[in-house]
């Protein structure tokens, strides 16, 4: 089978839109406004990931050109949906956004990461880096007492952190440079409760990040239901969520 013959029968199954808009969301941070095109229903959860063909280029591996985003929001009046599409890789998915104006056609798969939304009482910490950070917001604002979540976001500076989409900033920005576990450990050892209790906990974003701290979490007493790991990014790998 051809690349051209794969790459239509790819486009028949996927989910179209068109860009209608496209933001600067933080120094490596783009905010991209996407609306669905066609008849096709959209049943949207806010654990689910958009795998998006950011390469039209038959000559490159299907794989190659496919990359992964969380949906920041949707607005189902609107039928439309808001990305948050960090630049640090430099890779295809980064010179995509850069590229990618109003109008375009953007052609998509959904899928579902394994992080969840508590609908108890229950506290929760979501922690993450920058990539994950609009998947988070997105979780966070469907929890029954949003309130009652914590976070812990970690980047390269200052200039790298974006607020939701409402404007206001319910997690904490820890600023610092890239692989310092000592700093992560101790920002999520000040931030844990003393007792587990039905504290739910979510971490998300660079792979290694995650499991630094699903170890380091199992062996406070965590358990496995507690914790929920979602890496979107390995360096060296390519195309995670």
């Amino acid at each position: 089978m051809t690349m051209g013959i794969i790459d239509k029968l790819a486009k028949s199954m996927a989910t179209r839109a068109t860009v209608i808009d496209k933001t600067k969301a933080a120094e490596h941070t783009y905010r991209l406004t996407i609306r669905l095109q066609g008849s096709q229903s959209f049943a949207y959860r806010p654990q689910d990931f958009l795998r998006i063909l950011v390469l039209d280029d038959p000559k490159v591996p299907l794989r190659d050109r496919v990359r992964s985003y969380s949906i920041w929001n949707f607005d189902a009046r609107t039928q439309s949906l808001d990305l948050a599409v960090c630049t640090f890789s430099n890779g295809p998915g980064a010179h995509w956004i850069q590229n990618v104006r109003v109008g375009d056609d953007v052609y998509f798969m959904k899928h579902a990461s394994n992080l969840v939304i508590h609908q108890d009482d229950a506290d929760a910490v979501m922690i993450g880096d920058i990539s994950a950070l609009g998947h988070l917001y997105g979780l966070r604002r469907f929890f029954r007492y949003p309130e009652r979540v914590s976070g812990l976001i970690f980047g390269r500076d200052q200039a790298d952190f974006f607020p939701d989409l409402d404007g206001e900033s319910p997690f904490q920005f820890i600023a610092g440079g890239p692989h310092q576990d000592q700093t992560v450990i101790s920002a999520v050892e000040a931030a844990l409760p003393r007792h587990a209790g039905k504290t739910a906990i979510d971490v998300a974003g660079d792979g290694e990040m995650c499991k630094l701290l699903y170890k380091y979490l199992k062996s406070l007493g965590w358990s496995s239901k507690q914790v929920k790991v979602k890496p979107f990014w390995i360096q060296g790998k390519k195309g995670l969520e």
